[in-house]
């Protein structure tokens, strides 16, 4: 493996081409460092296509999983792997296409030891970049994630540049001198696209009065000075814009909503109690609209930082009144937290869910809070006796704190058992409330 230095000798955006002219290459000499058997990193639009161009020479290339590899052809020569199990791979996960990885966010530092997986050193890692700014330093835009981390242990990268790809803070950038070869990228239209994220409720679903009571009730856990972390989900993604008449809040979270964004303009968050980094917002990544791109792009205000760092309660722990907001598909009577699963089948995942309850819980003034709906579409209650058959319990009944629905809030750290059970019951449908009081007494004994 190349030793990478992590510094750079200065070059300009302007010269990046002159200066590192023997390491341009096309994305289809890119694709052919991809050999039968390698593991693959990253990606990019343009490298993807000529990789999946080479399908009829290739067999068993581990690739992050995504639309265009999940075809029962390209199968025979890819095999796809996720963090997360949003709509589009809830299928392939469930016929054995893709794999699903669990995130264990904060810990993949400790992979290099004791002989355990090592899953981020691969043999061939593609990063999308930013070109190089002044000092040589390009961004990975909008996400971290481990990629730093990837680009240093990895045999070969290659990085993609695109000008369309925004700056920001932190530690979200590498060196050009530790990228082995370049790919230009073909010039895009108009400012970075920001995927839709799956979150991001639309109109209808925001003025939902479901999703309004649960906000109108998560609102009054919420103080002025809080430190606010968002997980994934149409709910939690429906929050921020409730915090409006609220003051001084700063962000430090996995994933950061567009609605955050907004709140930064109006002065709401300010970044001034985040004890670990004053006046910033930190994240992993960032979910945008399009047009808030260009405001992020060379904010001074926002930085991004690998998981292993974000992530780790250690720190999360030392942050004052560190406020833990996720979503979840069930609640068992007991508290178990069932955030990825529904009826043995993954839904979704864990994301870094377990890291921020951990730290928020540990922190003074902290607390966890997870939202859901208490019923599902299909009327079903989501409070539940027990999580089923072949549940991913994501938080242990010791870590769950507050739960709330747009039926009330329940508290049940330092309830016993019958309390959590009586407190999840008066947050449950009315309509399901008796049958979930009888199996209270034949499970806990009421």
């Amino acid at each position: 493996m190349k030793q990478r230095r992590g510094s750079s000798m200065a070059t300009t955006a302007t010269d990046w081409r002159v200066a590192h002219r023997s390491k341009i290459i096309s994305p289809q000499q890119a694709a052919q460092f991809v050999k039968s058997g390698s593991k693959v990193g990253g990606g990019s639009v343009e490298i993807n296509a000529a990789l999946r161009a080479r399908a009829p020479e290739l067999r068993d290339v581990a690739v992050p999983a995504s639309a265009e590899w999940l075809t029962e052809e390209m199968s025979k020569s890819f095999r796809g792997n996720t963090i997360y199990v949003g709509r589009p791979m809830r299928a392939p996960v469930a016929a054995g296409l893709v794999d699903y990885l669990l995130p264990q966010c904060a810990t993949y530092p400790r992979l290099t030891e004791f002989g355990r997986t090592e899953r981020f050193a691969f043999d061939v890692f593609y990063a999308n970049l930013s070109p190089p700014d002044r000092d040589g330093r390009c961004s990975f835009g909008l996400g971290l994630g481990w990629s730093k981390t990837s680009v240093m242990r990895s045999k070969i990268v290659v990085g993609q540049i695109d000008p369309s790809v925004p700056r920001t803070g932190g530690d979200n950038w590498v060196s050009i001198d530790d990228i082995d070869w370049l790919v230009e990228s073909p010039p895009r239209a108009g400012a970075a696209e920001a995927r839709p994220s799956q979150w991001d409720p639309t109109e209808e679903e925001a003025n939902d009065p479901i999703i309004k009571g649960i906000a109108a009730n998560w609102l009054k856990l919420i103080r002025d000075g809080d430190v606010l972390q968002f997980g994934a989900g149409k709910i939690t993604f429906a929050l921020p814009p409730w915090l409006a008449s609220k003051r001084r809040l700063s962000i430090y979270t996995e994933i950061c909503p567009a609605g955050v964004f907004d709140l930064m303009k109006t002065g709401v968050v300010d970044g001034q109690t985040n004890s670990r980094h004053p006046g910033k917002l930190v994240a992993v990544s960032l979910a945008p609209r399009t047009d808030q791109i260009p405001w992020i792009d060379g904010n001074p205000n926002i930085e991004l930082y690998e998981f292993g760092y974000v992530n780790n309660p250690a720190h999360l722990s030392t942050i004052d009144n560190l406020v833990a907001n996720n979503s979840c598909l069930a609640i068992d009577l007991f508290g178990q937290v069932d955030a990825e699963s529904r009826d043995g089948h993954m839904m979704a995942g864990a994301g870094g869910q377990f890291e921020f309850v951990i730290g928020a819980t540990l922190s003074t003034g902290g607390r966890s809070i997870h939202v859901l709906r208490s019923t599902d579409r299909d009327g079903s209650s989501n409070i539940v006796p027990d999580l089923g058959r072949g549940a991913r319990v994501t938080i242990s009944r010791n870590w769950t704190d507050f739960v709330v629905t747009e039926c009330g809030i329940a508290s049940l750290m330092g309830k016993s058992e019958r309390g959590r059970a009586e407190e999840l019951i008066s947050v449950a449908h009315p309509k399901h409330r008796a049958e979930l009081t009888q199996a209270a007494k034949d499970l806990i004994g009421f």
